[in-house]
């Protein structure tokens, strides 16, 4: 019998038993599966009005938000089950997966902590999501060395190649991140991670086109992917469209709203502008989230120097290569003031063309906002 001939039998013995929440239980497994979410939505309300603390249709109904994006939604049903001892893979798994998308890292690491510790059952989705979360608290070794371990175990799983192509981007390996991208594609052409690798690795070679296509196909299937906003934020921003740019960025805040690469691009975006007041507010924002990343001094250095306050741009400075000697937007603001000093004229002009001239590294200002706005870690550029 196939699920909707299914569907249609426990319709009829619901008919007979309308108070049956285990009935409507078993509907809504089945709608979960074969759609539309607006028929797991009535069954799951239908069942819940009967019944409001049946755990397996609370469960369902955290499923359903989950399905929707609406993840603080699913968080407030599945932390309270987990409390009342309903302690089982299913709920654990989905609460840790909603927590990061509501970037609670650490309390969804140590929810899942109990099912990838557990050898003798293993749950594979929780091991990669356990190398996700891993990856986006800057622990790129360790998490590498899970999923390459999880690779032996399911060599053809597209999912954990999307992850693996993200590592290996973080960690400046373009070669295997793009490898590792494009085996997800061929298995999983909808995996968004890898999609965001290869989009990203297209910013690096300044093919916005190809970069936007990749990002348009991500927000298709998850609107609210920060990263794919910041994507196309940073892609109008090589295509000198600064308007655009800037509220795609904006849009990434709320989504990633302690991502520290973001503000400083949105910061960039506002200086190249002229809106130095609205890129102030950007790094302000940044620094009272961590006063560690180089890049926002640098960035601030750089705001101070068209302000023409080049005595606490010097300070910036020294502050951003102390964190790094090798800063770029601090490596940048140098190459600024000394212009400025030079030239005693107005240096915005100037601005276009010190962007695409090597500083740091071999690498310019241009070059190096791509590289760093993209990295999950939000503490380190190299």
């Amino acid at each position: 019998m196939d699920l909707s001939a299914r569907v249609n039998q426990l319709q009829t013995y619901l008919e007979a038993d309308p108070g049956n929440t285990n009935l409507y239980g078993d509907i809504v497994d089945i709608y979960l599966q074969i759609g539309p979410l607006s028929k797991v939505k009535e069954y799951v309300n239908r069942g819940l009005a009967i019944d409001s603390d049946n755990p397996r249709l609370l469960f369902q109904q955290s499923t359903l938000h989950i399905a929707e994006g609406d993840y603080q939604s699913a968080c407030n049903i599945l932390q309270p089950l987990l409390d009342s001892g309903i302690d089982n893979p299913g709920v654990r798994y989905n609460l840790a997966l909603a927590l990061s998308m509501t970037s609670r890292m650490m309390k969804a690491k140590e929810i899942l902590q109990t099912l990838c510790s557990n050898q003798a059952q293993r749950f594979f989705a929780a091991d990669i999501l356990m190398a996700r979360l891993m990856h986006h608290s800057g622990e790129l070794q360790d998490a590498l060395s899970l999923a390459n371990t999880l690779l032996e175990e399911e060599p053809n799983n597209g999912d954990l190649h999307g992850v693996i192509s993200l590592l290996y981007l973080d960690m400046d390996d373009k070669v295997q991140a793009l490898e590792f991208a494009e085996l997800s594609q061929q298995s999983s052409p909808g995996n968004t991670e890898s999609l965001s690798t290869i989009g990203h690795l297209a910013l690096e070679d300044f093919e916005s086109r190809k970069a936007n296509d990749c990002f348009r196909k991500i927000l298709a299937i998850q609107p609210k992917d920060g990263r794919a906003w910041l994507g196309l934020g940073l892609g109008a921003l090589l295509d000198h469209d600064v308007d655009t740019g800037e509220d795609h960025l904006i849009t990434a805040t709320k989504y990633m709203p302690n991502h520290l690469g973001t503000w400083n691009t949105l910061a960039w975006l506002r200086i190249m502008k002229k809106d130095l007041t609205g890129a102030r507010e950007s790094i302000d924002i940044a620094m009272e989230k961590d006063r560690t990343f180089s890049e926002s001094h640098g960035t601030l250095a750089v705001i101070q120097v068209m302000q023409g306050e080049h005595d606490t741009a010097e300070r910036s400075i020294k502050i951003a290569l102390r964190l790094d000697p090798m800063c770029i937007s601090a490596h940048f603001a140098q190459t600024l003031l000394l212009s400025a000093t030079q030239d005693k004229d107005d240096i915005t002009h100037r601005m276009e063309e010190l962007m695409t001239r090597p500083i740091a590294g071999g690498i310019s200002m241009q070059q190096g906002l791509q590289r760093y706005a993209s990295k999950r870690e939000t503490k380190k550029l190299h």
